[in-house]
């Protein structure tokens, strides 16, 4: 007789579970054996670089109550590690020379903001050129490495984002609050709770609500139907789910989480926040 069980997934709960099955996936496996592995820093990749027995990695942009913002800072760690079939290396200083050889076989990591019910994800840029990860991901993509979308379910939008990402545009917005932002669609495959679950258990899962209160805003809703073994499996796991993600807001360096005020030492390179009327 099969087992249904309901829980829900506080957004960064949501996180720690995309971690803890991201890190069991086949691509993951296989380049941790024999292949190269870039994570691109974000808080939920954060928690990947974790679970992974790394340290909490340094966060540049966040929508925060105050906008899409980035870091006061930029100390707090990597931004970028990069597995290199040895060890991990901090990526920052030469990203570009450690991912050139990329191809079949490594596994690039990244976070999104957005991701729409047909499989798009996109991440939001206030970077010249998108940064680092603007100017390389798509080219290493092209080289045949796998790219791994770390996104949870809260930030699923309506509409096609390959329509709203031509909407957008770093240099188009005129005022707002925070800085302005272009729009970058993701290659490769998207990874939510949902996959997470996919791969660490044999269970039927269905999104039943969203959104909640008291810290809940965001969160997801499942039922998990299978074998009673699995179903208690995945209990616990989120159990140990919930442990990790603590009273903590995010994973990240503390240092990083600290968010940008006006003006600030990034200004000059934002299209944002040193000019917009109402920041």
């Amino acid at each position: 007789m099969p087992m249904l069980a309901q829980v829900t997934l506080t957004v960064p709960v949501g996180k720690r579970l995309i971690a803890a099955g991201l890190c069991r996936t086949e691509e993951i496996r296989r380049a941790l054996a024999g292949g190269r592995i870039w994570l691109k820093g974000g808080t939920t990749v954060s928690a990947v670089a974790e679970e992974l027995g790394l340290p909490p990695m340094r966060i540049s942009g966040r929508v925060s109550p105050n906008g899409t913002r980035c870091s006061r800072e930029d100390g707090g760690g990597p931004h970028h590690y990069v597995w290199t079939g040895g060890e991990w290396v901090p990526g920052d200083e030469r990203l570009a020379e450690l991912v050139s050889a990329f191809g079949p076989g490594d596994v690039v990591v990244v976070g999104a903001n957005a991701l729409d019910a047909l499989g798009h994800a996109a991440f939001l840029t206030g970077s010249p050129l998108g940064g680092n990860t603007g100017r390389l991901l798509h080219g290493v993509a092209a080289e045949g490495a796998a790219v791994l979308v770390a996104v949870g379910l809260e930030k699923l939008v309506p509409g096609d984002l390959t329509a709203t990402a031509r909407r957008a545009g770093r240099r188009k917005i005129d005022a707002g609050l925070g800085m302005g932002c272009g729009l970058m669609l993701l290659p490769g495959r998207v990874f939510t709770e949902l996959d997470a679950l996919y791969t660490l258990a044999r269970v039927e899962v269905t999104v039943v609500a969203k959104g909640g209160i008291d810290g809940a805003e965001g969160a997801v809703t499942l039922l998990l139907e299978g074998a009673e073994a699995d179903v208690e499996g995945v209990l616990r796991l989120i159990q140990v789910c919930r442990a990790k993600a603590g009273s903590s807001p995010a994973s990240g360096s503390p240092e990083s989480l600290i968010e940008c005020v006006k003006p600030g030492p990034h200004c000059p390179a934002h299209t944002g926040c040193n000019f917009h009327r109402y920041s």
